[in-house]
């Protein structure tokens, strides 16, 4: 089975629940106008001549965000927000959208494609808890220029060519659902869809019972 590496921005975040408090009217009903959403930034953008800074609404959001980074979630107005990218030090925006994040919601903006042609995909991060002795994984295909990916789940080592896709036909800036899976030593092998054609190999790694991950 031939295996090349392409650029794939294929990495491992981790999940976690954050907790958040909404305002009460008083009236029994919670006002959408105080509420509040938590956001994340990836940088995956590799060809970009320094870091990333990110403003929402015109305030600064992130500054200095190297490729592959990954921020803490941060608390941010709910409704619909300005979103801004720059590279640190250019003289114009790489991306100038407008995103709406519901309230009480973690989620994850990724910012990924070559500089020229910079784009981004924002997920909601809400997850469950696999139980004992599982752990949950889901994709984002960030991979530009590939328009569908599938995920094999294996024991180290084994081989693809009889095996089904755990996770099939990912496409382009979109999320897989959570599929839950026996926790332990896996290898986790990513291709482009319907094919054995591997571009991201994690290699062996141990994932823990009760986890959330997703990789990229």
């Amino acid at each position: 089975m031939r295996m090349h590496r392409v650029l794939l921005g294929a990495f491992w975040l981790s999940l976690v629940a954050i907790a958040m408090t909404a305002c009460n009217s008083g009236k029994g009903v919670t006002d959408p106008a105080v509420q509040f959403a938590m956001l994340r930034i990836v940088n995956l953008i590799p060809d970009a001549s320094g870091p990333l800074n990110v403003t929402i609404d015109g305030h600064n959001f992130v500054s200095g965000l190297n490729f592959e980074g990954v921020t803490q979630y941060q608390q941010i107005d709910s409704g619909t927000r300005a979103i801004q990218v720059s590279v640190a030090g250019g003289a114009s925006n790489i991306i100038t959208t407008s995103l709406s994040f519901t309230g009480i919601t973690n989620y994850t903006l990724i910012i990924y494609g070559p500089v020229a042609a910079a784009t981004n995909a924002v997920i909601s991060d809400a997850t469950i808890d696999p139980g004992a002795g599982n752990f949950n994984l889901r994709a984002i295909n960030a991979a530009t220029g590939v328009p569908a990916v599938d995920v094999y789940v294996t024991a180290p080592g084994a081989n693809l060519d009889a095996a089904a896709p755990n996770i099939a036909g990912v496409s382009l800036s979109a999320a897989s659902a959570f599929v839950t899976l026996p926790a332990g030593n896996v290898e986790i092998r990513i291709t482009p869809a319907s094919t054995k054609e591997v571009i991201y190999d994690s290699a062996a790694r141990s994932l823990a019972e009760h986890s959330n991950v997703e990789a990229l």
